[in-house]
């Protein structure tokens, strides 16, 4: 069976490996016969040189016409299209009623993208109708099935085989690790704890077991991916301890800023393959992070943790979301005063997209926040404090003016 998976990069230049593609295959690998290729691919449509039995797409990009020509475009090339991942959601429904795409997966993707493969080595017949009947799947036909995630078991997470990096034919330096999936907060705008019900951490031994093989067969340099921006330091004390003694070298996704102190810092020093480091509060203030956002944690501890970070000499780059329902015009104008409130390097400032399944997404359906138009390609957040055209200059001003 060949299977073709393609990957949007965010950027011109691809510095991390996204996992979803590697997980898949990982964990079908040994249970069903297959040839894997991964493509990595910007919004032009991707040159395909022969049939593939199935192609699938992780995430998408924000333009529903260029996305639909290209699905039109790559079932030309496939008896069964498919799609999956967060940013899926935003234009899942109008894909499936204008039949673009022959299914969508929702939720963590490794069991059943499994069972779908099984059916499709039947024929398509039997792919459809599994999707049709499956509680991770929608097709042109379910659309308005409710949907059940197949979550992967602690064990299981632990139990999959290495990841073979070098189905990416293009190389990047650093090895993607994950710890551990799944958050236990229940942040407003995010979609990871609504896809896993729980955290799931790999053991000690597991990790030093990927880190060896992967140190050995791929690369010495890593980048830790944790989805829980508030694991306690008591996790990932013995990781670091163990990459110092094998003078293995990192970057993190999401440094645990609230349980940051001295020693973690020395730590990192030690094995950080750069000099910047990433906070993300997520909010410019603390009322909107704690009752708006409700993220865990000490937001005054932020003004602490950068100085200690300048006194190791790292550059701190600060990323935040701005255009909260119930954050206020005064809140927003204040955040002109952040460079004096931190003393950071850089600064990143967003718009917060209000994702499907989410506290926000349902705070801005239920007061008619949300407006959306696919077909122009547009998507805006406006309320009564508020409008996004306001928002959006604000935005650019205060890149401007805190940079």
């Amino acid at each position: 069976m060949k299977i073709l998976f393609l990957v949007f990069k965010d950027n011109e230049k691809l510095e991390f490996y996204q996992l979803a593609p590697l997980y898949l295959e990982a964990y079908c690998r040994n249970k069903i016969d297959m040839s894997w290729d991964i493509e990595i691919i910007d919004i032009e449509l991707p040159k395909i040189y022969e049939q593939y039995d199935l192609i699938a797409l992780s995430n998408c990009f924000f333009d529903y016409n260029e996305f639909k020509n290209l699905c039109l475009y790559l079932k030309n090339y496939c008896k069964l299209l498919v799609g999956g991942g967060p940013m899926m959601k935003f234009f899942d429904e109008k894909l499936l009623k204008n039949n673009v795409i022959n299914g969508i997966c929702y939720g963590p993707g490794e069991k059943p993208f499994l069972e779908l493969l099984k059916s499709l080595k039947i024929n398509k017949e039997e792919a459809i109708k599994f999707m049709e009947n499956h509680q991770s799947w929608k097709t042109p036909k379910t659309i308005n099935k409710e949907i059940i995630f197949s979550e992967l078991s602690e064990e299981e997470l632990n139990d999959i085989p290495y990841l073979n990096f070098y189905l990416y034919k293009q190389k990047v330096m650093m090895t993607t690790l994950l710890l551990q999936e799944g958050c236990n907060g229940c942040c407003t705008f995010c979609t990871v704890s609504q896809i896993h019900t729980k955290t799931k951490t790999k053991t000690l031994d597991t990790i030093k077991k990927e880190l060896d093989f992967y140190a050995n067969s791929f690369s010495k340099y890593f980048y830790l991916v944790d989805d829980d921006p508030f694991t306690d330091w008591s996790f990932y004390k013995p990781i670091l301890e163990y990459m110092v003694e094998k003078k293995y070298k990192i970057m993190i996704q999401n440094l645990q800023w609230n349980s940051l102190f001295e020693e973690q810092i020395m730590l990192l020093k030690k094995i950080y393959v750069d000099s910047s480091i990433n906070l993300n509060p997520d909010a410019g203030c603390e009322r909107v992070y704690k009752e708006i956002v409700h993220k865990r944690g000490d937001f005054k501890k932020i003004k602490k943790v950068i100085s200690l970070l300048k006194q190791y000499k790292f550059t701190v780059v600060i990323k935040i979301l701005i255009g909260y329902p119930g954050e206020t015009k005064e809140e927003i104008d204040s955040y002109e005063n952040l460079r004096q409130e931190w003393d950071y390097d850089n600064i990143y400032i967003d718009q917060v997209l209000p994702f499907k399944d989410t506290e926000l997404r349902k705070i801005c359906d239920d007061n008619n926040y949300f407006y959306e138009d696919m077909d122009k390609n547009i998507y805006e957040v406006n309320t009564p404090e508020w409008n996004n055209n306001w928002l959006k200059n604000k935005i650019d001003y205060l890149m401007k003016r805190l940079n």
